[in-house]
């Protein structure tokens, strides 16, 4: 069976079983009503005490519970806590039973009713919870919906729909105007703007046109475009998102391990004392021995850790989906929790604190303006390296060079209207002209090329990589957080220190390999302190694998990125770390307040049933109430605001 088809049978079975949830919960609510007025209705020990309507709700929301209860402790060898619930129903109906027989006569009311009330309230709880996990994964599950069944692939001069698994990389695919993109690719023919919000989180659509790279499960906003397949169906982005977030599932936090292990303790624990508490009560307190059975029965009801099983794992998921709705990937629950204790925030330089993306920021020259471009444009043409883009984007002419030679390492020679054009490093020119402000450049950390004319040097251009826009804000916030920020980079000491002024780091280290960056993360590491690293996820994998927890910045479209990070900003906006530290910390505490609570409230439970205050009914109540409670904490992370939806640029590209 494909992961599609996996994920849509999983998918049937649970909308099966909240239907049969609502359905029983809503029967067996009116035959509870009934039942508590039964004795009122028909006279005691008549025929009518054998069919009290408790019944329905003992059958209809205690069944599936027995069910769960004995395939966890006959197939997985495993007791949970529905076996405690459980065997408290079949207390409660044996005591209802003993009272048909008039071996006993209580005085604790209604025992079927409470049985029904019992397995009423643990199916009310267990719906509740699947609906909050469920919503919590709801910006997720959007995600795995998103991959798209075909595409318009061209065959023999015309597109032909099919599946998209048929797919091959090299195929041209059609995406018409608002269709959904079903492929990873280039744009090969055409120019529209797409919608990447499912992906990114970003709302505003991005202008897209020959050259550029679309991604599945976004959206062409306007123009028909051709794309060229780079991937098939099975390693596009989106199919690799989908892949982790399902294994993110299956990779628990600390936390929720902790209060697992803590439940698995628990439920032997209270079986123990539910049979101790029938001889305490018996012969220390001398009651009769079917109050000493009540109150035995009370114990198995609200000391079973539903509360405690739920407090860590339904606010790691409500976390988890709030990030996402953000667009950020979260890859485990345990990179959540991490990232929450962080004491030093480590980042790389390019692609992180920086775009990535190289600009002319400034230029000189001794003659015309329009030449001095026309020259640059010219030269710079045929050539595919970053400085040469950034250049020839600058001066915006459409001159191409006669004939080009590589000047190895240093730049490029070309004739230009019959001139012996030169575009280099200044260390390949012999002589330079005294140039304030190219020393100036240079100080400031900028790339510097000069250019010279039949031999003679005619002016310089200064190239640098862009500082985040909301890099400084950024920093500002971690250091507010009481957080250590430092910059790991293997650029010169010149633009290590312009990045430096500009953000406010608090420290910074420049010219540094790989295995220097891991070494300093394993300095930090050693001296006590939990360290998170933001990096390209290219260059960086070894610090990012060494750091407690790691996080990738635009990883939409970057495999490495997304194997190698524990969490991944998918839209590049790097102003949204702090809020998610902020997220972390929070989901902390709400797991701490949702254990002590439930472990305070279990105790006093037992405590007061022991002594008689808590018969099985108002047991049932306390028990499914402090479920309730927990899971009711956990969802208001779901509205948790400390990941702010950024205002966005709408000419950025």
């Amino acid at each position: 069976m494909s992961s599609c088809c996996k994920i849509e049978h999983k998918k049937e079975r649970f909308y099966e079983t909240i239907k049969y949830q609502i359905i029983a919960l809503s029967v067996s609510l009116a035959a509870l009503v009934l039942s508590f007025l039964w004795g009122n209705l028909f006279p005691q020990h008549s025929i009518w005490t054998y069919f009290n309507s408790g019944w329905i709700a003992v059958v209809l929301c205690g069944t599936p519970l027995a069910i769960s209860a004995f395939e966890n402790l006959f197939k997985h060898k495993k007791i949970k806590s529905a076996l405690l619930i459980t065997v408290a129903l079949v207390a409660c109906v044996v005591l209802e039973i003993l009272n048909w027989t008039g071996i006993t006569s209580t005085t604790h009311g209604n025992y079927l009713f409470a049985a029904g009330e019992v397995a009423f309230l643990m199916m009310l709880g267990g719906l509740i919870e699947d609906l909050t996990v469920k919503r919590s994964r709801s910006g997720i599950e959007k995600l795995i919906n998103l991959a798209p069944k075909t595409a318009n692939i061209l065959m023999q001069d015309k597109f032909v729909s099919m599946p998209v698994n048929f797919v091959q990389v090299g195929d041209t695919v059609l995406v018409k105007p608002y269709e959904q993109i079903s492929v990873d690719g280039t744009i090969s023919k055409g120019a529209t703007s797409v919608n990447q919000a499912a992906i990114t989180g970003e709302s505003v659509p991005i202008d897209k046109t020959i050259g550029d790279g679309v991604f599945a499960g976004t959206w062409n906003n306007s123009g028909a475009i051709e794309i060229s397949v780079t991937k098939p169906s099975t390693q596009t982005t989106l199919a690799k998102m989908v892949e982790l977030v399902k294994n993110a599932e299956n990779k628990k936090a600390p936390a929720v391990r902790t209060a697992d292990k803590w439940a698995g303790i628990i439920v032997p624990l209270a079986i123990a004392l539910a049979i101790l508490v029938f001889p305490v009560a018996y012969f220390g307190f001398h009651v009769s021995w079917t109050e000493a059975l009540v109150r035995s029965v009370t114990v198995l009801v609200v000391f079973c850790p539903c509360a405690l099983a739920l407090a860590a794992p339904t606010a790691v998921a409500a976390a988890i989906g709030n990030a996402s709705y953000h667009g950020i990937l979260i890859k485990s629950g345990e990179a959540l929790e991490s990232i929450g204790k962080t004491d030093v925030f480590v980042f790389d330089k390019t692609g992180t604190l920086t775009t990535g993306e190289i600009k002319v920021v400034d230029y000189f020259s001794n003659i015309d303006k329009d030449i001095f471009l026309n020259y640059l444009a010219g030269a710079e043409s045929k050539s595919e390296h970053p400085l040469a883009k950034a250049i020839t984007v600058f001066a915006d002419k459409k001159i191409t060079a006669m004939q080009t030679k590589s000047l190895v390492g240093s730049g490029v020679e070309a004739i230009v209207e019959d001139k012996k054009i030169i575009v280099a490093k200044l260390d390949y020119f012999k002589k330079l002209p005294k140039n304030e402000t190219i020393g100036t450049w240079l100080k400031n950390g900028y790339t510097v090329v000069g250019l010279s004319v039949n031999g003679e040097f005619c002016g310089a251009v200064a190239l640098s990589d862009t500082i985040r826009e909301n890099a400084a804000d950024t920093i500002t916030a971690l250091k507010s957080d009481k957080i250590k920020t430092v910059m790991l980079t293997g650029d010169n000491s010149y633009s290590a220190e312009r990045v430096h002024k500009e953000t406010g780091l608090d420290e910074y280290y420049h010219s540094l390999l790989p295995e220097d960056k891991l070494k300093r993360i394993e300095d930090y590491s050693n001296d006590g302190k939990k360290v998170c690293m933001a990096g390209d996820g290219v260059n960086d994998a070894p610090a990012l694998a060494a750091a407690d927890c790691s996080v990738t910045m635009g990883a939409i479209g970057s495999d490495v990125a997304l194997e190698v990070s524990d969490i991944a900003v998918m839209d590049d906006r790097i102003e949204k770390i702090p809020g998610l530290i902020k997220l972390s910390k929070k989901t902390l505490s709400v797991i701490k307040i949702n254990i002590i609570f439930a472990m305070l409230v279990n105790f006093t439970a037992v405590i007061l049933s022991s002594l008689g205050i808590l018969n099985p009914v108002w047991g049932a109540l306390v028990h499914n109430g402090t479920s309730l409670l927990v899971v009711f904490a956990s969802s208001t992370l779901l509205a948790d605001k400390s990941i702010k939806k950024p205002e966005i640029n709408t000419t950025d590209k």
